[in-house]
């Protein structure tokens, strides 16, 4: 295993264990306000929890791609920090959205901003190979 290869090992494993954290925290919520599956509203508090968890693993649809392809073609000085970025973005979004849905948009703009700077040095790595 390479570098790249191991770099992005370890950032894949930092936002699976995030995914799960969160998911955890909806299997709490699901206890604690009483809402049977498979039901997927309940108290906003829930709500809220569940959000986190469902919009992360939309993002992760688009990031875990992003990630592994610039593994392919960038050292990790280039990928690495927009993936930590990703990683810290969730949390932030998760303390937002739980404290107030509206202050949810920070942590949301960082996880794109991260995300958009994957397509970019994918792109630039495409184009690049085409040269």
């Amino acid at each position: 295993m390479n570098t790249s290869q191991m770099t992005a090992s370890l950032i894949t494993l930092l936002v699976l264990v995030q995914f799960s954290f969160f998911g955890a925290l909806v299997a709490k919520a699901r206890v604690q306000f009483d809402v049977a599956a498979p039901l997927t509203t309940g108290p906003e508090a829930f709500a809220r929890l569940q959000r986190v968890h469902l919009n992360t693993l939309e993002r992760l649809a688009l990031f875990l791609p992003l990630l592994w392809m610039a593994s392919l073609h960038a050292a990790p000085v280039w990928f690495a920090p927009p993936g930590l970025l990703f990683v810290i973005a969730r949390f932030a979004y998760w303390r937002g959205y739980v404290r107030e849905p509206s202050a949810r948009k920070v942590g949301n703009v960082l996880s794109m901003v991260a995300i958009a700077a994957l397509l970019v040095l994918n792109l630039g790595g495409l184009l690049g190979a085409l040269r």
